[in-house]
């Protein structure tokens, strides 16, 4: 194996567990009931900044200029 394939075997690794921590934390939290695990992870990812694309997709279905 070289060496990219083990780094991302490696990175796929991480990211498992870090999804398996979440499911975990969303198991043992009352958003349980009120979001399914796609929405509280989609809720629980770090901030990045909106594309240009995003907002105009925003305006568009919320009756913006």
């Amino acid at each position: 194996m070289d060496a990219e394939e083990g780094i991302l075997l490696i990175l796929t690794a991480l990211n498992r567990s870090e999804k398996e921590k979440l499911y975990q934390k969303w198991l043992h939290d009352t958003a349980r009931y009120e979001l399914s695990f796609e929405e509280y992870e989609k809720a629980h990812m770090p901030y990045r900044k909106s594309t240009q694309v995003e907002k105009d997709e925003i305006l568009k279905r919320y009756g913006g200029e």
